[in-house]
C-alpha cells in the first residue's frame, strides 16, 4: 500500500479497522508492506472504535511500515475499549518533513484499551516517541517487551502524565539515540 503526497490535510490511513457500530473480532493484519511519501498526516495501521463498536482479538504482526508519521494506532479517546490487541514483530520506520517530530510515533495508544501487548517490534527514524501513550489512556494490562529502536527521538517509551494502567510489564526494551 502506497500513500503519496497529495497535500490532503486530513489523516490518510493505510489499513483502518475503525467501526462505529457492531463488533470486530478475531482479525489479523499481517505481512503487509506500507509505504508513505506523504509525511504530513499519515497513519499506517489504525485499530479503534469510533463510537460504540466492540473490538477484540486483533493481531498486527510482521508488517513493514516505512515513512509514516504514525505506525500503529490502537484506541481512540472517545471510543469503546479495544481488548486483546497484539502489536508484534513489525518493522516501523517513522519520519517527518517538518523538522520537529511532535506527533510522530511508532505505536500510539491514545484511548481506552483492555489488554495490549507491544512486543518484538523494531523502530527507526525520527520520532517524538517510538511507543507513546496519551493522557487519555486507560488500560487493564499493558505489556511492552523486547522492542528495539535506533534513530532520533525524544523518548523510546513515553507513558505520559495521567495515563491510567492497572497492570504494566516492561522488559528487555532497547533504544539507541542517534547523535547529531
Amino acid at each position: 500500500i502506497w500513500i503519496t503526497n497529495d497535500n490532503q490535510t486530513t489523516t490518510k490511513v493505510g489499513i483502518g479497522i475503525n467501526p462505529s457500530k457492531g463488533s470486530v473480532n478475531n482479525v489479523t493484519v499481517a505481512n503487509n508492506v506500507l509505504v508513505s511519501t506523504d509525511t504530513n498526516i499519515a497513519l499506517a495501521i489504525s485499530v479503534y472504535s469510533l463510537a460504540t463498536a466492540a473490538i477484540s482479538n486483533i493481531l498486527v504482526t510482521g508488517n513493514n511500515i516505512q515513512g509514516f508519521t504514525q505506525g500503529v494506532k490502537v484506541g481512540f479517546a472517545s471510543g469503546q475499549a479495544c481488548d486483546n490487541v497484539g502489536v508484534t514483530n513489525n518493522l516501523i520506520k517513522v519520519t517527518t518533513t517538518t523538522g520537529t517530530p511532535t506527533n510522530v510515533f511508532g505505536v500510539y495508544l491514545p484511548g481506552p484499551v483492555g489488554t495490549v501487548s507491544i512486543e518484538s517490534n523494531k523502530f527507526s527514524g525520527t520520532a517524538a516517541s517510538f511507543i507513546y501513550t496519551e493522557s487519555t489512556l486507560t488500560a487493564t494490562t499493558l505489556r511492552l517487551s523486547n522492542n528495539s529502536g535506533a534513530g532520533t527521538f525524544t523518548n523510546g517509551i513515553n507513558l505520559t502524565t495521567n495515563s491510567n494502567v492497572t497492570n504494566l510489564a516492561m522488559d528487555n526494551n532497547d533504544f539507541v539515540l542517534a547523535t547529531t
